[in-house]
């Protein structure tokens, strides 16, 4: 069992049963209009000015980024999915035999999770569209506090040039649909390289962002950065 996001009474009940810290589920953020975070954070007359100037910064960041990356030969193509088949199925089985950590993500949970669920509208993304699947991406928009948010809630790739295929995608859809901000949370290794390339930050983690795993059988390499394999689609907070 996994268990994320306790308050202190919670924390110390699972501590006292014996449950183990793997360490924080980790955030990833990306800026996308900063004037607007500033504006929706502080009322300060020079508010405008210093959100305009860190836009300007923001683009000038990605400008260099652009000039320093080396160009990617062999970048996937990666498109919208209407439902998933019996490819992500594929996709499972091999992520899995690398990752021995990781919840189930066969096509039947991930329609039933992603594409029937009646509340929410999720867009997934995968990579590429014919062909083995090798990675796919879930997001959606978020109207929060007066910003637009943007969650990836979900992400599985074979490697980190099919996670920063989908995340690329992910990235051009907010870019269109005017976010403020963008987060995802939790991942392996490899996509988290992929999600710094382009310019995703770690934020500053908060005593809540533990994770805590309790099982009555030993769990070999339970602390390997590369053993686990947890994003927010995994928790019910994404659930309602």
């Amino acid at each position: 069992m996994l268990s994320l996001w306790h308050n202190q009474k919670i924390l110390s009940l699972i501590q006292s049963e014996g449950w183990l810290k793997l360490g924080s589920f980790r955030t990833m953020k990306k800026i996308y209009r900063a004037d607007r975070i500033v504006a929706s954070r502080s009322s300060l007359p020079l508010s405008g000015i210093m959100g305009s100037v860190a836009n300007a910064l923001l683009r000038l960041g990605r400008s260099l980024s652009s000039v320093r990356r080396p160009t990617t030969t062999n970048a996937l193509k990666a498109v919208e999915l209407s439902r998933f088949d019996r490819r992500a199925d594929d996709l499972f089985t091999r992520v899995a035999q690398e990752t021995p950590y990781l919840c189930e993500r066969t096509q039947d949970i991930l329609n039933w999770r992603f594409v029937d669920i009646p509340h929410k509208r999720y867009t997934v993304l995968e990579a590429p569209p014919n062909g083995p699947l090798e990675a796919y991406a879930v997001c959606r928009i978020q109207h929060a506090d007066g910003l637009r948010k943007g969650i990836i809630a979900d992400i599985l790739a074979e490697d980190e040039n099919a996670a920063r295929s989908v995340i690329a995608a992910c990235d051009d859809l907010f870019t269109r649909q005017g976010v403020d901000f963008a987060v995802c949370h939790g991942m392996q290794p490899a996509v988290e390289r992929a999600f710094r390339s382009l310019r995703y930050r770690p934020a500053r983690p908060l005593p809540i962002d533990s994770l805590w795993v309790h099982s009555s059988q030993p769990l070999p390499d339970a602390d390997h950065p590369g053993a686990w394999h947890v994003t927010l689609a995994d928790s019910d907070g994404e659930m309602w």
